[in-house]
């Protein structure tokens, strides 16, 4: 929430909540197939996202203090603002830094809050699972090492 009001009285309490939508939120689909919409850096920094249901985004490059802030508003684009649920692959992510994974758990907090879990395609041997193995992000999220290991 962006704001909240909270006013008790003797004969109950009344509680105002405001959050500003960073877009419309889309209901239903429009009927035409995947649409891959990609966003790329300078540094190596790719982002695709295939509107299938749950919508795919595939992260290329670095995730770091630089691309983060692209990355969690591609996020919130492909996942409707927290309407849809999502699922990332990160096997071509080279450096996984902090501002990443702040990213990964607070949009993983955010969905489990909203009764959804975050989906991380992460296969074995690359720089995001030798760092996902460390902060434990699996408690809040499905991680798998293949698209088709995602629970439907």
């Amino acid at each position: 929430m962006d704001t909240v009001e909270i006013d008790s009285t003797a004969t109950g309490t009344a509680v105002l909540m405001d959050r500003e939508l960073s877009r419309l939120p889309a209901v239903g689909t429009d009927g035409v197939g995947p649409r891959p919409a990609v966003a790329s850096g300078e540094d190596g920094f790719r982002v695709e996202t295939v509107e299938v249901s749950p919508p795919l985004v595939a992260v290329r490059g670095p995730i770091d203090l630089a691309t983060a802030t692209e990355l969690h508003r591609r996020l919130q684009d492909a996942g409707r603002g927290g309407v849809l649920p999502l699922a990332i692959d990160l096997g071509s992510v080279n450096h996984l830094a902090s501002a990443g994974v702040q990213l990964l758990y607070q949009l993983a907090e955010q969905m489990a809050a909203d009764g959804r879990r975050l989906r991380l395609i992460v296969p074995t041997g690359t720089a995001a699972h030798q760092v996902l193995a460390l902060i434990a992000l699996n408690q809040l999220t499905d991680i798998v090492e293949t698209l088709e290991g995602l629970p439907s």
